[in-house]
């Protein structure tokens, strides 16, 4: 008899934080004499930092890493198989699709809203934690790449797609050389 396995994707957790570059603590921030961030930017960089559990994904596909191309191959002449590891295989994009009217689209907002005002991108870090796999996988170094600004209408709201790229730092908590 085998056991019962689940591959329900609903119980992963996807868990970002974005931190700023750019910002740094000055003298005049510990003699609290005021900060390097003003007006909009206050209220968005309350998330910086902070980390944000990504709820709401569309139930088709709701988080996907594009595959990568970890070994190059050619076949010679006389049949023979070269292999070679290619090092820039842990460097993945991951895209998300997440429904419209939920708290992600709001933190996705802010923190692109931000980037625009500090004209500077935005550093990401990411836990994907995946139950049904007992996996848990460590990204850091990330950037959003692409972000809307409205779901498509079509007889519903569709879903919004958001995209990363980021390096893969460790799977499962073994890290990556």
């Amino acid at each position: 008899m085998s056991q019962f396995q689940s591959i329900t994707s609903l119980n992963s957790i996807l868990t970002l934080t974005a931190s700023d570059p750019t910002v740094t603590d000055t003298i005049a921030d510990k003699l609290g004499l005021g900060n390097s961030l003003d007006g909009y930017d206050q209220a968005a960089s309350s998330i910086i930092g902070v980390p944000f559990n990504v709820r709401g994904f569309a139930s088709t596909n709701a988080i996907m890493a594009q595959s990568t191309t970890a070994s190059e191959y050619r076949v010679t002449l006389d049949g023979g198989l070269l292999v070679g590891l290619l090092p820039t295989s842990d460097i993945i994009n991951v895209t998300m699709d997440v429904e419209a009217p939920g708290s992600a689209k709001k933190w996705f907002d802010a923190l692109y809203s931000y980037q625009i005002v500090r004209r500077e991108a935005i550093h990401f870090t990411g836990v994907l934690q995946v139950p049904a796999l007992g996996m848990t996988y460590t990204f850091t170094d990330g950037a959003l790449i692409n972000w809307m600004a409205f779901p498509p209408h079509s007889t519903t709201l569709q879903a919004l797609s958001y995209s990363f790229v980021f390096k893969m730092t460790s799977l499962d908590g073994v890290l990556n050389a």
